[in-house]
């Protein structure tokens, strides 16, 4: 286990209040400099989420005009923020702090501490729906087929601030690329991520060794975003199809459904609040020797779309000019039911070149079914030079 990784499970096993010293400098040295702070605020510093289970309150109305946030839990403790009545925080489930006539809750973030008595407790029991955290109206893109980072030079990046692109598809197959990726893209006007768990290899019918072989890339993703909260992964990709597992891992849709839920799981585990989705498979009907018809899969797996958060889909136009998109929503809904849709790989067929026309209609024929659109492809990596954005300069 490497340093960090032992502070960090020391930190995640302590109380927050628990004073943590922190040296600069070299051992011994006379210009080695030192700030004390608590390990809750040590924690938040590092992206650290707190070990113990945690729930939500809401402010009640009685807090006006607002809820201080303590440093410590005490009235004489410094304020450190103020919290408005009908905001939701979550806190650390244990018990409350007794100090000064209050009971305090600490909160799960680090900040500080909140008199309880100006809470009202989360009915977790009635949950409203979750939504997508973007709308069919952002413009999204599948970023690079290798899972490769742009670098700052490329044409990429000016692509997505061209094309206003709000959303990025980031298909996790690549180490160390986190730090670059997110910076870099949120500087050129992304808001929100989508992330597919990809391995290299073939997946095997063992899902714990997927998860071994994704865990440490998503983890990558997980600490630069700050948050595992509502962080989008799709499991996989195209599963009927033999290249992705269809065969070899896994004989039918059932077969799979049983290999996404325990994945699923382990990622929930993981990465607390995660929105987990059912990949998109290869439309279709089946082809020798490729795929298996992609309603038959889909109908045996319906296991594994009950349990997801989200549900992926694939969208091929065939004609140069686009013309023939009609996104197949009745099919979509009769399968994936209310379940949220995304639409993570939308452009031309293998046969025919994209262009910037083309892929305009595609946002404005999806947007009007709400489904949100990540274009297909912004760099190929080499390969699927027909649909790559860079290589045809798409501007839409």
């Amino acid at each position: 286990m490497s340093n960090i990784d032992r502070l960090k499970s020391m930190l995640a096993s302590v109380e927050g209040t628990t004073p943590v010293r922190v040296s600069v400098g070299a051992d011994g040295q006379p210009t080695t400099q030192q700030v004390q702070l608590t390990a809750a605020e040590l924690m938040t510093a590092l992206g650290i989420k707190p070990s113990k289970p945690i729930r939500r309150v809401t402010i009640a109305s009685t807090a006006k005009p607002s809820l201080r946030v303590r440093k410590l839990p005490t009235t004489s403790a410094a304020i450190v923020a103020n919290l408005l009545p009908g905001q939701v925080v979550e806190v650390i489930d244990q018990a409350a702090v007794t100090a000064d006539n209050y009971r305090w809750l600490q909160l799960a973030d680090g900040r500080g501490w909140i008199a309880e008595q100006f809470t009202i407790p989360v009915d977790e029991s009635v949950q409203s729906p979750w939504t997508l955290p973007f709308t069919a109206t952002q413009r999204g893109v599948h970023a690079s087929a290798g899972g490769w980072s742009p670098a700052p030079q490329d044409r990429q990046l000016d692509l997505v601030r061209s094309n206003k692109v709000e959303v990025v598809l980031i298909v996790a197959y690549e180490p160390l690329q986190a730090q670059q990726a997110i910076p870099r893209f949120k500087g050129a006007g992304v808001k929100q991520f989508v992330f597919r768990a990809a391995a290299h290899l073939m997946p095997t019918s063992n899902p714990g060794e997927f998860v071994e072989k994704t865990k440490p890339i998503l983890n990558e993703y997980a600490s630069t975003l700050g948050t595992t909260r509502d962080m989008m992964i799709a499991v996989h990709n195209e599963p009927n199809l033999i290249p992705e597992g269809w065969v070899t891992a896994w004989h039918n849709g059932g077969e799979f459904a049983a290999w996404f839920k325990a994945v699923a799981a382990a990622y929930r585990t993981l990465f607390a609040g995660a929105k987990i989705g059912f990949p998109a498979l290869s439309p279709g009907g089946s082809v020798l020797n490729l795929r298996t018809d992609e309603a038959q899969f889909i109908r045996e797996a319906a296991s594994a779309i009950n349990d997801a958060d989200w549900i992926g889909v694939h969208y091929y136009w065939q004609k140069q000019d686009g013309s023939d998109i009609a996104p197949p929503i009745n099919n979509w809904k009769s399968w994936f039911g209310s379940k949220p849709l995304v639409a993570t790989e939308v452009g031309p067929t293998d046969q025919n070149i994209i262009t910037a026309p083309a892929m305009r209609l595609a946002y404005q024929r999806f947007a009007a079914i709400n489904v949100p659109v990540m274009g297909y492809i912004l760099n190929g990596a080499g390969g699927w030079e027909n649909a790559a954005w860079d290589v045809h300069n798409i501007i839409c």
